[in-house]
């Protein structure tokens, strides 16, 4: 999904240029005139991914670089668990040792980071908690999608950005009783930390 190309976003033809020849066969654009933000570009992306067969609906942001390993390493684990959602391990891009987010839980009233500032040889554990993926490089099952995306006119809302969004997919899942997610720390990827207000970023984590 090219996100805004009326605002500098790179027009998806030049993209595939730079893209060897066999695998940009495989890939399907779509060009967006304004930027509807992360969460929009997800539904519109996820709206073309419906349309074709598939197990598994996935995103990675552009603020993530996934490991070559990535994709073979999260549908192996997909294929032999029954999670409905699964999320990797995402690191800092300059201190690729520190663990940004296992991905996210719930905890008085806050959505936070799991395992978030560890060391990536000393994780630790935490406490047995509901947690789910962070939606910057997820697999959802795509049967589950489409009953998310029936219910309630799109994959996730719009309305929040930042750690709202991967909240509201969770409890959607939730919501039609499908907890079960599933965390691959061998599945690694790079996270860009964005320049963030603080105010937006605790509102979010609060909502």
């Amino acid at each position: 999904v090219a996100n805004g190309t009326n605002g500098g976003t790179e027009d998806p033809d030049t993209v595939l240029k730079d893209v060897n020849p066999p695998h940009s066969a495989r890939i399907i654009t779509k060009a967006v005139e304004n930027n509807v933000r992360a969460a929009g570009g997800l539904n519109i992306g996820v709206l073309e991914a419906l349309k074709y067969q598939s197990d598994w609906i996935g995103q990675i942001q552009s603020s993530v670089v996934i490991n070559k390993r990535w994709l073979e390493t999260m549908r192996s684990k997909a294929n032999s668990s029954t999670a409905h959602g699964i999320g990797g391990r995402l690191t800092y891009e300059k201190h690729t040792d520190i663990i940004w987010a296992d991905g996210h839980f719930l905890t008085e009233g806050r959505i936070l980071n799991l395992r978030f500032k560890r060391q990536l040889n000393d994780p630790g554990d935490d406490p047995n908690r509901w947690t789910f993926p962070c939606l910057s490089a997820a697999l959802f099952s795509a049967k589950t999608v489409q009953l998310i995306n029936n219910k309630y006119g799109n994959f996730v809302t719009e309305q929040l950005p930042h750690y709202g969004d991967c909240m509201d997919v969770a409890l959607r899942f939730a919501n039609l009783g499908y907890r079960d997610f599933l965390h691959v720390s061998e599945a690694l990827g790079t996270k860009r930390g964005p320049s963030l207000r603080n105010v937006d970023v605790m509102c979010c984590q609060l909502l």
